[in-house]
């Protein structure tokens, strides 16, 4: 049997191909991009600016004062492709493709998505012949305690798993307190499952003050994605003081080439250990009540 939560507190999914580092285009195939992209109704292109240093040569450069060679801060240039309603994106940068999304339905549509993105690039011949690394599939949830409830009801080892418990009795004196708590497994030799809780506290008028930290955190404003948000955690205040973010990812090894990527089958062992491990974190009776779980037809 299966079922899925009519009020799920699941904000941004994530679908990552991380490859080695892909080369410049030129203007030509810059275009060719954009044009994929329009056809896959990605239709607004965006552009975000960082500079970094190549470590290697700032390690010689320090090693070596005298020598020539280090060329300073280096341009970093990512893309980010958008939908009408800035729900969906595909971000590119020197060797990430990310899927993107704030609306989620079915896994099986939002893979089934990604695939048919990753297939327009493909006519793009310089991408098509490079080679994969890893995927990474990565849900981000807010647990946002209402109807009375205090965070810790909805985790399975309840308080056990909460951040700030190591610190509760200050809690009363201190001015702010925020805390992260994170897990890696390592389920096979190719593969892992990473769990990241962040416990925040709400502002003054009892709303997050964020909603997208630690993995899933974007730095660049012009990158930002509307989330959808449920009615109670805008109309109605939340109970309790805290609310948590939690990330659940599972990345896996995949050497291979674009042309051959087949995105719906390497990614369906690492939406099972998700599944899996979001369930196991957490209590299933207060969730299924509280986000009205309903078994499917």
């Amino acid at each position: 049997m299966s079922g899925s939560f009519q009020k799920a507190p699941l904000v941004y999914v994530t679908a990552n191909v991380r490859l080695v580092e892909i080369p410049e285009l030129d203007e030509a195939d810059e275009r060719k991009l954009h044009h994929a992209m329009i056809r896959a109704g990605l239709t607004e292109r965006r552009e975000s600016v960082s500079h970094g240093f190549d470590l290697n040569q700032l390690h010689q450069a320090m090693n070596n004062p005298g020598q020539p060679g280090f060329k300073g801060a280096k341009e970093e240039v990512r893309w980010g492709f958008f939908g009408p309603d800035s729900n969906e994106s595909l971000i590119v940068d020197r060797d990430n493709l990310e899927y993107r999304v704030t609306e989620y339905g079915k896994y099986e549509n939002f893979i089934r998505r990604f695939s048919e993105i990753l297939e327009g690039l493909k006519s793009i011949e310089i991408l098509g012949y490079l080679d994969t690394n890893e995927i990474t599939l990565t849900y981000c949830d807010a647990i946002i305690p209402v109807y009375g409830r205090e965070l810790k009801e909805y985790f399975s080892n309840k308080a056990s798993v909460l951040p700030l418990d190591f610190v509760s009795d200050h809690q009363q004196s201190d001015l702010f307190q925020t805390g992260q708590l994170q897990v890696t497994r390592v389920i096979a030799p190719n593969e892992k499952i990473a769990v990241h809780l962040e416990q925040l506290p709400f502002n003054s008028n009892g709303k997050p003050a964020k909603w997208l930290t630690g993995p899933v955190s974007e730095p660049d404003q012009r990158f930002s994605m509307k989330l959808q948000l449920r009615d109670e955690w805008l109309k109605d205040r939340p109970s309790g003081s805290y609310f948590g973010l939690l990330t659940t990812q599972a990345s896996k090894i995949v050497k291979t080439k674009i042309n051959a990527l087949n995105v719906e089958e390497v990614f369906t062992s690492s939406h099972q250990v998700t599944k899996e491990t979001f369930n196991e974190i957490i209590n299933r009776s207060v969730c299924d009540e509280d986000w009205l779980y309903t078994e499917a037809d």
